[in-house]
């Protein structure tokens, strides 16, 4: 797991410093797995999987547990998508939202 530390303004908005270090995790394909802390939710953790990884076959899925979502998440923290139509200037993500 990614201690918040190891990246400096990670939670603060715009996210650029999180998310620059997401994309470069994701072209090194340092790990199959990157868990990192939620911007969200101080309890909890956040997973990508990296589908170039070599070793992304070995992962296997077992009994999911549901998330739950309290409220409206989108007022207090915009998508990338919802701020790039506001005008934001964002770099493009790998992510679907």
């Amino acid at each position: 797991m990614l201690p918040a530390e190891e990246i400096p303004g990670w939670s603060d908005y715009p996210y650029d410093p999180s998310q620059e270090y997401g994309d470069d995790w994701y072209d090194r394909r340092a790990s199959a797995v990157f868990i990192f802390p939620s911007v969200v939710s101080p309890f909890e953790s956040n997973v990508f999987l990296n589908q170039r990884h070599g070793e992304l076959w070995r992962i296997t899925a077992t009994d999911a547990v549901p998330a739950v979502l309290i409220g409206n998440v989108d007022q207090s923290y915009p998508t990338r998508k919802a701020r790039k139509c506001a005008g934001g200037n964002s770099a493009t993500s790998r992510t679907t939202q």
